[in-house]
């Protein structure tokens, strides 16, 4: 998943490449990209509590008791982001600032000359990529929010249909569970699983264990 650093560094190089008389457009685009990258404190409640569900619901699937039989099947119909949650941000926007060919990009650039009165006249600069950038950026939260929460309802309903089982039935003994280390499970949900490039791309106060620079780190150097 492409960082908000990598996107900024696209568009710089795009507008390096364009009509000088574009950089509105692009002011336009950044805007909108620090909007996009701009969330509230409902959001980030919101962020927290999809990833503890999360957490949950994976500790939920390691457990295997004597008499499985008597559970009800796990879901596996996974929500969009389940595996993954940066699968849910940027949605095509920024795979497409990213990947499109920088002449099919120049050569979409149109203009046009508006009266100004007294002032003669003005060239104005269109681009139908960044008009189409600017919306999908704009409409994504919306989207994006309404995944997270579907992400998070998936987890309650797993859990709550067999917790039931395991308040009234004797299933036995547990046979097994997670048993890997801390570290392990950090790198797991922060990581693979894509919790710690929100926190960290969104700025969010959500809590991230102090080792978690060192796995990543690990991770960076194969």
């Amino acid at each position: 998943m492409y960082s908000k650093e990598q996107i900024m560094a696209r568009i710089a190089h795009l507008q390096s490449i364009s009509p000088s008389g574009a950089s509105s457009l692009f002011n336009g685009l950044l805007t909108a990209l620090s909007n996009y990258f701009t969330r509230d404190e409902e959001f980030e409640r919101l962020l927290r509590k999809t990833f503890l569900r999360i957490i949950s619901d994976f500790f939920s699937r390691t457990i295997v008791v004597e008499h499985a039989e008597l559970l009800p099947p796990l879901r596996t119909d996974f929500p969009h982001g389940y595996e993954n949650v940066t699968d849910i941000f940027g949605g095509e926007v920024f795979k497409a600032i990213m990947e499109i060919d920088d002449a099919v990009f120049v050569a979409a650039f149109r203009s046009e000359t508006q009266s100004n009165g007294n002032s003669g006249v003005t060239v104005v600069w269109t681009n139908p990529y960044i008009t189409a950038w600017i919306a999908g950026l704009s409409s994504s939260p919306d989207t994006e929010k309404a995944e997270l929460e579907a992400i998070g309802e998936f987890c309650i309903d797993c859990n709550e249909e067999r917790a039931l089982h395991y308040d009234f039935l004797e299933l036995g003994r547990i046979q097994q569970v997670w048993t890997k280390n801390k570290e392990n499970l950090a790198k797991k949900m922060y990581l693979e699983r894509g919790y710690d490039w929100v926190i960290s791309n969104f700025s969010l106060n959500v809590f991230e264990p102090y080792y978690l620079p060192e796995l990543k780190a690990g991770d960076d150097n194969g």
